[in-house]
């Protein structure tokens, strides 16, 4: 295509990626690089035609920002209901917690876990960070039965990763890797469960539902995933 049909075609391709943007089908910043592309070779158009792998590229921009995914990330929208929700918050408040994710989706996290019950992600986001094989782990044992009941007793299991529990001050981290240690080094650190599901999980593995445990003899609880426990004898 040649003067007025070819611009034509790329002012309607740069109105599609506008709307693209708003309804999440693609990022922002894609968006940019798409418009910059765009009113980049409609100006070239005036004197020139535009090159193969132009054509290709405006083609790849008009797929990437069709009527039709439009349509769909729209719909997904007007039915993002409280189920949906409910995946979402379990995932950001993972990703929140694991000391090897809060790098990852910090600006759709904090839309989650800022408004639990009344956000709404696009398809796009919500696909990135809840439909991952990390994910599929954390909302699988959230949702799983729990293999401890409140008020039963525990062991903790000399393999325990409870140094890993996210913690806020020094004390308490220090605390953690002691009570790790005894129980590692074959130690009995028995305790009573207070409370299932008392944290977001924040290991991505089978076992990691946390439980808040009463250890015999001390004061303080302590949290603990599934998998460093065991019933006690």
């Amino acid at each position: 295509m040649k003067g007025e049909s070819m611009q034509d075609r790329i002012e309607e391709c740069i109105q599609t990626v506008e709307v693209a943007s708003a309804s999440g089908v693609i990022l922002q910043s894609t968006a940019r690089r798409f418009t910059d592309f765009l009113n980049n070779i409609k100006k070239q158009t005036r004197d020139r035609a535009l090159s193969p792998g132009q054509r290709k590229y405006l083609q790849d921009i008009e797929t990437s920002c069709s009527t039709e995914k439009i349509k769909e990330a729209d719909d997904w929208v007007l039915n993002y209901n409280d189920d949906l929700r409910e995946i979402a918050l379990i995932c950001a408040e993972y990703y929140e917690h694991a000391p090897d994710g809060q790098s990852y989706f910090r600006e759709v996290r904090r839309k989650v876990i800022d408004n639990p019950k009344g956000h709404v992600l696009s398809k796009k986001d919500f696909t990135k960070m809840c439909m991952n094989k990390y994910a599929d782990k954390v909302i699988r044992e959230r949702q799983s039965e729990p293999r401890f009941a409140k008020g039963q007793m525990v062991e903790l299991r000399a393999s325990n990763r409870i140094d890993m529990v996210p913690t806020e001050t020094r004390a308490e981290s220090t605390r953690y890797y002691k009570i790790y240690r005894q129980a590692a080094r074959g130690e009995k650190v028995m305790g009573m469960i207070l409370e299932v599901n008392a944290r977001p999980i924040y290991r991505s593995t089978v076992g990691g539902k946390v439980y808040k445990v009463l250890p015999i003899g001390d004061s303080n609880p302590i949290f603990a995933c599934e998998k460093d426990l065991k019933k006690a004898r």
